[in-house]
């Protein structure tokens, strides 16, 4: 979420620069980092289609409204990501092999977050102590007072 929560916002930046040094005549700004930029302006007005909905909502939503706008929003990101990759290797070619890293240590984040994350999602067993320890906001919204203490309450 946050991640492709800061893939939004970056993509928003950097059509506005883009727009901006177009009307000024700069062409230095619009590099081949834009060269996927139909795609990427595609994937996020798909987001915006499916956000937008439920942003006006007055009712009380949850986690599977904004999923589908999540999908977008995590493609968008690794488009972006996937041209700053391109264009920095192109100007700078030793990181070529730093990509590989990043990629990777992408991947294993999302492992271990998918893995943190799913006793919360799929409803799996947890203690109260693991649950309150996942709400990294204190406005995230979802009961731990219900849970066992420990997992040697649980009875076989």
């Amino acid at each position: 979420w946050f991640g492709s929560t800061l893939g939004l916002a970056v993509f928003v930046v950097l059509v506005l620069v883009n727009r901006f040094a177009e009307a000024r005549g700069l062409t230095a700004l619009t590099s081949p980092l834009y060269r996927a930029q139909s795609s990427a302006g595609f994937l996020f007005m798909s987001w915006l289609l499916h956000w937008l909905p439920f942003f006006a909502m007055t009712r009380q939503l949850f986690l599977h409204h904004y999923l589908p706008a999540l999908y977008f929003a995590v493609l968008l990101t690794v488009v972006q990501l996937n041209q700053a990759m391109y264009w920095l290797s192109g100007r700078f070619p030793r990181l070529q092999r730093f990509q590989g890293v990043v990629c990777t240590l992408l991947v294993l984040a999302t492992i271990g977050l998918f893995l943190a994350y799913a006793p919360l999602g799929y409803g799996l067993r947890m203690t109260r102590g693991y649950c309150r320890r996942l709400k990294l906001l204190p406005r995230w919204d979802f009961d731990c007072d219900g849970l066992i203490e420990s997992l040697a309450d649980i009875k076989a």
